[in-house]
C-alpha cells in the first residue's frame, strides 16, 4: 500500500514540479519582466550549491535507519534521529551564518537592475526558508524516507508548489516588489515546517529525537558529499556563473533554453523515485 501510495504521489508531484517550471517564468517575464525571471534562476542555483551543507547526512542516516526500523527497533531508531537531529542543528547554524554573509556580499557581484536592498532581503528571506527546512524538516523528513512513508514528503511538495506559485503569480501579476515574492515563499516554508512537526507529534508520536548516541551511526556522510558535489557542479555552474560575469537578462535568457532538458531531467527523476520508493 505505502509503494501504490508513494507512486502516486510520487508522479503527481513530478507533474506539478515540471508545470510550474513551464509556466510560471512565462507570466514572471511577462508582469515582472526577464531580469526578474534570470534572477530568480540565480537565487535557485546559488542556493543548489549551499546545499551541499546537507553533506551527505541525509543518505548515510536512511541508510543507518532501514535496518533497525525493519525490526522495529524503537530505541536505535531514536538513537539515530537523536545524531541526526544533532547534525542538521550544527547545518542550521553554519548555513544561517552564511546566508547572513553572503546577503551582504551578493548584491556586488551579481549584475542585477535591483538595489542593494532588494538583492539582500530577497536572498536572506529564501535562506531563511531553508534553514527551517534544515533545522525542523531534515530529521522528520529522514524517517519518513527510511520507513517507506515518503507520499507524506510528496504531499509536503505539492503543498509548497501550489501555495508558492500561485502566490507568486498574484504578485507577480499585481506588481509587487519581488522581496515580497520571496517573503511569500518563506511564510508558506514555515507553514511546511509546521506541518512536519504536527505529523510527528500526531502520526509519529513515538519519536524521540532527545535520545542521545554516538555519531557512528552516520559516518559514510562523505560518500553522499562527494555525489552531490559532482551532481551539483554539473547542473548549477552554468548559471551562477553567467549570473557574475553577465546580467538577469542573459541569465533568463540562458534559463529559458535549459527549461525543456532542466524539466525533463526533474520529471524522470522524482517519476524514477517514486517508482522505486
Amino acid at each position: 500500500m505505502n509503494s501504490i501510495k508513494n507512486l502516486v504521489w510520487g508522479i503527481l508531484n513530478s507533474l506539478l514540479t515540471v508545470s510550474a517550471g513551464i509556466i510560471v517564468p512565462r507570466y514572471i517575464i511577462q508582469y515582472l519582466g526577464s531580469e526578474s525571471n534570470g534572477f530568480f534562476s540565480a537565487l535557485n542555483q546559488i542556493y543548489a550549491y549551499l546545499s551541499l551543507l546537507d553533506a551527505g547526512v541525509a543518505v548515510a542516516a536512511v541508510q543507518a535507519l532501514y535496518v533497525p526500523i525493519a525490526q522495529n527497533h524503537t530505541a536505535e531508531i531514536n538513537s539515530i534521529l537523536y545524531t541526526t537531529r544533532q547534525y542538521y542543528k550544527k547545518i542550521s547554524m553554519i548555513y544561517a551564518a552564511i546566508v547572513g554573509l553572503l546577503s551582504f556580499i551578493l548584491p556586488f557581484l551579481l549584475k542585477t537592475p535591483f538595489s542593494y536592498a532588494t538583492v539582500c532581503l530577497s536572498f536572506a528571506c529564501m535562506g531563511a526558508g531553508q534553514v527551517l527546512s534544515f533545522a525542523i524538516q531534515g530529521k522528520i523528513i529522514v524517517y519518513l524516507i527510511a520507513a517507506g512513508k515518503k507520499y507524506y514528503i510528496h504531499i509536503a511538495s505539492i503543498l509548497f508548489l501550489i501555495l508558492v506559485n500561485v502566490g507568486k503569480l498574484l504578485l507577480a501579476y499585481r506588481g509587487f516588489n519581488i522581496v515580497l515574492i520571496f517573503l511569500l515563499q518563506l511564510a508558506v516554508q514555515a507553514g511546511i515546517s509546521l506541518y512536519y512537526v504536527l505529523l510527528q507529534k500526531y502520526k509519529y508520536a513515538g519519536l524521540d529525537f532527545t535520545v542521545r548516541s554516538s555519531t557512528t551511526c552516520i559516518e559514510q556522510n562523505k560518500y553522499g558529499l562527494i555525489e552531490q558535489i559532482a551532481f551539483i557542479i554539473f547542473m548549477n555552474t552554468d548559471i551562477v556563473l553567467i549570473s557574475i560575469f553577465m546580467n538577469m537578462f542573459v541569465v533568463s535568457k540562458y534559463s529559458l533554453y535549459t527549461l525543456v532538458t532542466h524539466n525533463i531531467y526533474t520529471f524522470v527523476g522524482l517519476t524514477w523515485d517514486a517508482v522505486h520508493a
